[in-house]
């Protein structure tokens, strides 16, 4: 489905319900509005002209979001996505035990490797966690010297996996990208990779102990704990995942 905005246009009032029934209780009806099949933006969400600076920063982020998630189902044409967004030499800096990505061929046995994994996932981007900066910048962007023109902008995101058990973070991505706005030299994702591992595990007589928080208007950096969970329990379990 094809969307035309105006650069002044406002999401409202559109209700969508989620495609993917393997993830129940995606997002509140009303509240969402799709962008790709499982990438949602927040009612009332900005939407630039796709000829802007921001226009291009949001379709930036879209992509990215477009590439893992359906990467589940299609992972030829996320492949063929992120090769259209990104150089050989991109970089993506995240929380993991590998901690960052130096080159396009490992970005895509990363999603590889995400789409093997995950049944179902999605991104969701509240309307007030889009900060763009329009300034051109030249300089050394990621772990290499050489200098570039780039611009640089961030978003919030929450984030939503499901394997055999399901998992919700809340993440910002900061993008550093060239200066036709169409392909990244890197990404970095700034969140807490404890949620990850401790959401899936429980203490030893069964007790949740981080909760699924799906509130996505307000993205915590960490999620509530459990009730009648402590944050010892909590550090017994995040020593005991590698």
């Amino acid at each position: 489905m094809s969307h035309n905005f105006d650069e002044n246009t406002q999401i409202q009032n559109v209700v969508l319900q989620p495609r993917n029934k393997n993830e129940p209780g995606l997002y509140i009806p009303g509240q969402e509005y799709e962008i790709y099949p499982n990438v949602f933006v927040e009612c009332g969400t900005k939407i630039y002209c796709k000829h802007s600076i921001e226009g291009k920063m949001q379709q930036m982020a879209f992509n990215w979001a477009k590439v893992y998630v359906d990467s589940i189902a299609n992972l030829s044409g996320s492949i063929d996505l992120l090769k259209e967004i990104s150089y050989t030499d991109s970089q993506l800096y995240f929380p993991s035990q590998f901690g960052y990505i130096t080159n396009q061929s490992e970005i895509i046995q990363d999603v590889t490797d995400f789409s093997t994994i995950y049944s179902a996932g999605s991104v969701w981007f509240p309307a007030n966690g889009w900060v763009f900066d329009k300034k051109q910048k030249h300089g050394v962007v990621g772990s290499g010297k050489k200098k570039r023109c780039f611009y640089h902008f961030c978003v919030e995101v929450q984030f939503r996996q499901t394997s055999n058990v399901s998992v919700v973070t809340n993440d910002c991505w900061s993008f550093f990208i060239n200066k036709k706005l169409t392909k990244f030299y890197q990404i970095k994702e700034w969140l807490d990779g404890r949620v990850r591992r401790i959401q899936p595990q429980r203490t030893p007589n069964n007790n949740e102990i981080l909760i699924l928080d799906t509130n996505n208007i307000n993205l915590l950096p960490f999620p509530p704990t459990a009730t009648g969970t402590t944050i010892i329990s909590i550090s017994v379990v995040a020593n005991a995942v590698p």
